[in-house]
C-alpha cells in the first residue's frame, strides 16, 4: 500500500464528513454551484423620490458625515495597515492575502505578489476556499482566488511568540485553514501565534502538463505546494508585527498537511523558513508522486476532456478553460485501493523536490529542526466505514490482492480475515498498520538516523460521534485535543480536557524552545533508533517501546 493510498483515504473521509462541520467551507464561500446572477444581493434598490414642484428651490444635499474610524486592532504588514478583532479572549486576522489570485493567466504559476493596499484590510471574515468537491463526485464550492491565511494571537499582542503555521489535510483536494477545528485561539491563549492557511487544491494545485513543464519544470505539479512556501515567506515577512517570532517558526499539520510538513523538510526551497515540525497521521518516506509519467498521462487525459490536448497553445488553452469542467474532468478515486480515478499530490520531479522523501533524508538532504510525529490507534477505521461496504472474506481478499500484488499472500497469511470481528475491521487493521503505525516508524527511524530530534507519540483516546460510533481512536481524532474545538460536533468531555491541556503544552513547548518536555509533566523521552521510544497519550499517559515492532519488521520486508 503507497502513498495514494493514504491521501486516498484521507480525501474520502473529509469529502464524505464535510456536512458534519470538518471539510466544510468558510462562511465567506458562495453556496456551492450558486449561478452567478449579477446582481449584487446586498446593494438595494434605490428608492423612487417625488417630483419636484415647478419653480421650487432644490434642498440642500445633507453634509455627508465623516467615516467611523475602524475599530479592532491595526497591524501594519508589508502589504498595507489590516484590522482584526478581539474575540474570545485574543486577537485574529482573518482572510489576509498572501499572494496575487491565481486566476487567469496566473493560473498553474507559482505564486505571485499580492497588489499592495492603502485603506485597512478589514480582517474580520474568512476568505475563500479553494476551488474543491463537496463531496466526492458531487456539487463543488470555493474559489480560484482563495490565497489567504488568518492568524489568532493574544490580547494584547505578545512580543516574540512561538509561531505555529497550520497546514490543513484532505487528500490535497479538499479543506481550508478556515475550518472551526482548525481555530487558533486557545493554543494563542497558551503563548503561541497561530497561522491556518489555504493553498490551491486538486488540479489547480497538483497538474503536471508536459506544456506546463516547459514553462516551470520547478512548478510543474507542484503549485499548492508552492502557495504554502509563499504563506511562510509572507509569516517570515509579517508576522513580527502581529507579536511572532519569524526566527521561531514551527510547521504543522494532519494527514496531507503532515505530509506537507515532510515535504518542507527536504525542499530547498523552504529551508529556514521554519524551525521545527510536528507531523500528525502522515507518516511519508515514500512520499512523492514520483510516478512521472503516469502523472503526465494524468495530465494530458485532462487536457483532452477540456479540449485542450494538441491544442497550438496547451498551456494557454487550459488557462482559458472553465474553472469547473477541469475541476469535474478526472474524478477523484474513490475505492480504497482499487477503482478508476486521480488522486492530485505533489510530483516529486523537477527541481523543486527532486527526490521523494526517503531518498532525500537518506543522502542527508533534510532540514535539522526537531521534530515530533506520531499516529492514531485506529487510523485505518474511519476510512474503511467510510466506503460502505460490507465485505466478505472473499471481497477482503481481492482488495488486498489488487493493492499489494506480489505482496498480497503475505499479507493475507499476516491477517487473515478469521483473525478479526469482521473482514471490514481486517482491512482498517492492514490500512491502519501499514500507513500509520509502521510508517510513523520508518520515518521515525529515518530523521533519527539523520541526526534529527525526534519524539513519536501513540495516540488513543477513543472518540465517539454519532454517524459512526465504534471507530477507536480513528483518523483525525487527536485534532479536537490539539485545537480544543470540537470535532464532527463532538466537542471534549470534561475528563479530556487535561489531555488536551498537557498535549498543546507538548507542542507548545516544541515550539517555544525545540523540546516538548518542561514544568512537572511526564517526560517525554526522545526517539532512537535502538530503543523506539514514544508516548502514549490517553486519560492516562505514559512511555513504551518498539510499538508493533515485528509487525513493522514484516511491513518494511515485504515487496512492493
Amino acid at each position: 500500500m503507497n502513498l495514494h493510498l493514504m491521501l486516498l483515504l484521507v480525501a474520502a473521509s473529509l469529502a464524505l464528513l464535510a456536512p458534519l462541520g470538518c471539510g466544510g467551507s468558510p462562511s465567506a464561500d458562495p453556496p456551492a454551484d450558486e449561478e452567478d446572477s449579477g446582481v449584487d444581493p446586498d446593494v438595494a434598490e434605490p428608492e423612487a423620490q417625488p417630483e419636484a414642484e415647478p419653480g421650487a428651490e432644490p434642498e440642500a444635499e445633507p453634509e455627508a458625515e465623516p467615516e467611523a474610524e475602524p475599530s479592532g486592532p491595526r497591524v501594519e504588514t508589508r502589504l498595507g495597515p489590516v484590522i482584526g478583532v478581539v474575540e474570545d479572549g485574543g486577537r485574529s486576522f482573518k482572510g489576509i492575502p498572501f499572494a496575487a489570485p491565481p486566476v487567469g493567466e496566473l493560473r498553474w504559476r507559482p505564486p505571485q505578489p499580492a497588489e499592495p493596499w492603502q485603506a485597512p484590510l478589514q480582517a474580520t471574515q474568512f476568505g475563500n476556499s479553494c476551488r474543491q468537491p463537496v463531496a466526492l463526485g458531487g456539487a463543488l464550492t470555493g474559489d480560484e482566488d482563495c490565497l489567504v491565511l488568518n492568524v489568532w494571537s493574544s490580547d494584547p499582542a505578545p512580543e516574540g511568540a512561538p509561531v505555529m503555521v497550520w497546514m490543513h489535510g484532505g487528500g490535497f483536494a479538499l479543506g481550508a485553514g478556515s475550518e472551526p477545528l482548525y481555530h487558533g485561539d486557545h493554543l494563542a491563549q497558551d503563548g503561541a501565534v497561530v497561522v491556518t492557511i489555504n493553498y490551491r487544491l486538486g488540479p489547480f494545485g497538483f497538474l503536471a502538463h508536459e506544456a506546463l513543464e516547459a514553462e516551470d519544470d520547478r512548478a510543474v505539479g507542484n503549485y499548492g505546494l508552492l502557495d504554502q512556501i509563499a504563506a511562510l515567506q509572507w509569516v517570515r515577512d509579517n508576522i513580527a508585527a502581529f507579536g511572532g517570532d519569524p526566527g521561531n517558526v514551527t510547521i504543522f499539520g494532519e494527514s496531507a498537511g503532515a505530509v506537507s510538513a515532510c515535504l518542507h523538510l527536504v525542499t530547498p526551497a523552504s529551508r529556514g523558513l521554519f524551525h521545527r515540525a510536528i507531523i500528525e497521521s502522515g507518516p511519508c518516506v515514500r512520499e512523492g508522486r514520483s510516478n512521472v509519467a503516469q502523472a503526465m498521462a494524468d495530465g494530458a487525459r485532462l487536457a483532452g476532456i477540456v479540449g485542450c490536448e494538441g491544442a497550438p497553445d496547451a498551456a494557454a488553452c487550459l488557462r482559458a478553460a472553465d474553472r469547473d469542467a477541469l475541476m469535474r474532468a478526472l474524478p477523484i478515486k474513490q475505492g480504497v485501493i482499487f477503482g478508476e480515478g486521480v488522486l492530485w499530490t505533489p510530483l516529486a520531479a523537477g527541481s523543486l523536490y527532486p527526490a521523494a522523501v526517503g531518498e532525500a533524508i537518506e543522502a542527508g538532504e533534510v532540514a535539522d529542526v526537531p521534530v515530533i510525529i506520531g499516529h492514531n490507534r485506529d487510523e485505518g477505521t474511519l476510512f474503511v466505514a467510510l466506503m460502505r461496504e460490507v465485505f466478505d472474506e472473499a471481497r477482503y481478499e481481492e482488495v488486498i490482492r489488487e493493492a499489494y500484488g506480489d505482496g498480497a499472500e503475505a499479507v493475507l497469511a499476516r491477517y487473515p480475515a478469521s483473525d478479526f470481528s469482521s473482514p471490514n475491521r481486517a482491512l482498517a487493521e492492514v490500512a491502519g498498520d501499514d500507513l500509520f503505525v509502521c510508517g510513523t516508524r520508518r520515518t521515525a527511524r529515518a530523521l533519527s538516523s539523520a541526526g534529527l530530534p525526534v519524539w513519536t507519540y501513540h495516540f488513543t483516546r477513543e472518540v465517539r460521534f454519532s454517524l459512526f460510533p465504534d471507530l477507536g481512536a480513528f483518523h483525525s481524532a487527536e485534532i479536537m485535543f490539539i485545537f480544543q474545538n470540537s470535532l464532527y460536533g463532538t466537542a471534549l468531555k470534561e475528563e479530556e480536557r487535561p489531555l488536551s491541556a498537557l498535549m498543546r503544552r507538548y507542542w507548545t513547548r516544541l515550539a517555544e524552545g525545540g523540546d516538548p518536555n518542561g514544568g512537572e509533566d511526564l517526560r517525554w523521552p526522545g526517539f532512537e533508533v535502538d530503543e523506539e521510544r514514544f508516548m502514549g497519550l490517553d486519560l492516562e499517559v505514559g512511555v513504551g517501546q518498539r510499538l508493533k515492532a515485528e509487525i513493522c519488521d514484516f511491513w518494511d520486508a515485504l515487496p512492493r
